[in-house]
């Protein structure tokens, strides 16, 4: 289970003009009380920030993750480092927030302030994996089922290893959200849960958009392979 704090106001009037940033929603103390008793009750702590300010706060109150995170700081990044503070970037919702094919027509406001959005978002990016913070996989594309594994290509494209970035959705998640005991590598007695493609993700991360295999608990749910032991 995960406790998800909103950490800014998204209300109309407390936006900036040219940028996704809004008035913050907790004090000091308060942010403190709810992660003090999640911990108490053993969940884990997400905070949806997108300012460095915010970000700051949901570190100083000791959250397991800073979800976002648009506009973070190289040395925030390094202060999560310290605290073990997971950053997952979701650098996908905002490419598709500026495709009218998806979302219908954008004002010329909103195409600007996505616009710089997703270039600021990229430089944060950068800025995180100029640092050890730990980087998991998240999309906040749950309205667009089938469009996640693309936020591997964006990682990938914004200066992420491949091989890092398939750990950031395997063992690097696992581990955040407390299930690196069950799955998240593939090891003895541990959950058989396997995927497959018809490509090397290791050459072009775009390969994790064609799946031909499935497993989950050791359950064959897709299996597209052609060959001699397909069927196994």
């Amino acid at each position: 289970d995960v406790i998800k704090i909103y950490m800014e106001s998204y209300e109309k009037r407390q936006l900036r003009q040219d940028r996704l940033s809004g008035a913050l929603n907790y004090s000091q103390e308060e942010l403190n009380a709810v992660t003090e008793e999640a911990h108490r009750a053993g969940v884990r702590v997400a905070a949806h920030t997108y300012s460095d300010e915010a970000a700051r706060m949901a570190i100083n109150a000791g959250v397991d993750s800073i979800e976002h995170g648009l506009y973070l700081q190289t040395e925030t990044f390094r202060l999560m480092a310290q605290k073990g503070i997971y950053y997952v970037p979701t650098l996908l919702v905002y490419e598709l927030w500026r495709d009218s094919k998806i979302f219908g027509t954008i004002s010329p406001e909103n195409k600007i302030k996505l616009t710089n959005t997703v270039a600021e978002h990229t430089a944060t990016f950068r800025r995180a994996l100029s640092t050890p913070v730990k980087i998991a996989f998240g999309t906040d594309t749950f309205e667009l089922p089938g469009t996640n594994a693309q936020e591997l290509e964006l990682m990938v494209r914004d200066g992420m290893k491949p091989i890092d970035a398939l750990r950031a959705a395997t063992s690097v998640s696992a581990a955040l959200l407390d299930v690196d005991r069950i799955t998240g590598t593939i090891e003895a007695g541990k959950s058989a849960d396997l995927i497959a493609f018809s490509g090397n993700p290791l050459q072009d991360i775009r390969a994790v958009q064609h799946v031909s295999f499935v497993m989950k608990e050791g359950k064959v749910f897709v299996n597209r392979q052609q060959g001699p032991n397909s069927g196994r």
